[in-house]
Protein backbone atom coordinates (compact mmCIF):
# COMPACT_ATOMS: atom_id res chain seq x y z
CA UNK A 1 0.00 0.00 0.00
CA UNK A 2 1.51 3.34 -1.07
CA UNK A 3 1.35 6.26 1.40
CA UNK A 4 0.44 9.67 0.03
CA UNK A 5 1.02 13.03 1.66
CA UNK A 6 -1.34 15.98 1.48
CA UNK A 7 0.41 18.74 -0.42
CA UNK A 8 -0.76 22.07 0.97
CA UNK A 9 0.91 25.07 2.54
CA UNK A 10 -2.31 26.88 3.48
CA UNK A 11 -2.61 26.55 7.27
CA UNK A 12 -6.34 27.40 7.20
CA UNK A 13 -7.00 24.54 4.77
CA UNK A 14 -5.41 22.17 7.28
CA UNK A 15 -7.52 23.21 10.28
CA UNK A 16 -10.27 20.96 11.64
CA UNK A 17 -12.77 21.71 14.39
CA UNK A 18 -13.52 19.03 17.00
CA UNK A 19 -17.16 18.60 18.05
CA UNK A 20 -19.15 16.49 20.47
CA UNK A 21 -22.48 15.68 18.82
CA UNK A 22 -25.58 14.92 20.89
CA UNK A 23 -29.02 13.90 19.66
CA UNK A 24 -32.44 14.62 21.08
CA UNK A 25 -36.03 14.50 19.87
CA UNK A 26 -35.53 18.01 18.45
CA UNK A 27 -32.40 17.17 16.43
CA UNK A 28 -28.61 17.01 16.59
CA UNK A 29 -26.51 19.54 18.48
CA UNK A 30 -22.78 20.17 18.06
CA UNK A 31 -20.56 21.52 20.81
CA UNK A 32 -17.14 22.85 19.77
CA UNK A 33 -14.59 21.14 22.02
CA UNK A 34 -11.27 21.80 20.25
CA UNK A 35 -9.25 21.95 17.04
CA UNK A 36 -6.84 19.79 15.04
CA UNK A 37 -4.35 20.50 12.29
CA UNK A 38 -2.56 18.27 9.80
CA UNK A 39 1.22 17.85 9.97
CA UNK A 40 3.16 19.39 7.08
CA UNK A 41 3.97 15.94 5.70
CA UNK A 42 0.25 14.98 5.73
CA UNK A 43 0.88 11.77 7.69
CA UNK A 44 -0.67 12.76 11.01
CA UNK A 45 -2.28 15.54 12.99
CA UNK A 46 -2.14 17.30 16.35
CA UNK A 47 -5.32 17.89 18.35
CA UNK A 48 -5.98 20.41 21.10
CA UNK A 49 -9.09 19.13 22.92
CA UNK A 50 -10.55 21.28 25.70
CA UNK A 51 -12.90 18.65 27.15
CA UNK A 52 -13.72 14.98 26.63
CA UNK A 53 -17.26 13.78 25.96
CA UNK A 54 -18.57 11.17 28.40
CA UNK A 55 -19.36 8.81 25.50
CA UNK A 56 -15.83 9.27 24.07
CA UNK A 57 -17.03 10.25 20.58
CA UNK A 58 -15.40 13.21 18.84
CA UNK A 59 -16.24 14.40 15.31
CA UNK A 60 -13.61 16.32 13.31
CA UNK A 61 -14.84 18.56 10.49
CA UNK A 62 -12.85 20.76 8.13
CA UNK A 63 -12.96 24.35 9.39
CA UNK A 64 -15.30 26.64 7.49
CA UNK A 65 -13.98 29.39 5.25
CA UNK A 66 -16.84 31.67 6.44
CA UNK A 67 -15.95 35.11 7.78
CA UNK A 68 -17.97 36.42 10.75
Amino acid sequence: MKETAIETTDAKAQLYVAYHVTESEKGKYRSNIGVAWIHKDGKGFNADIHCMPLDGKIVFRLASEKKN
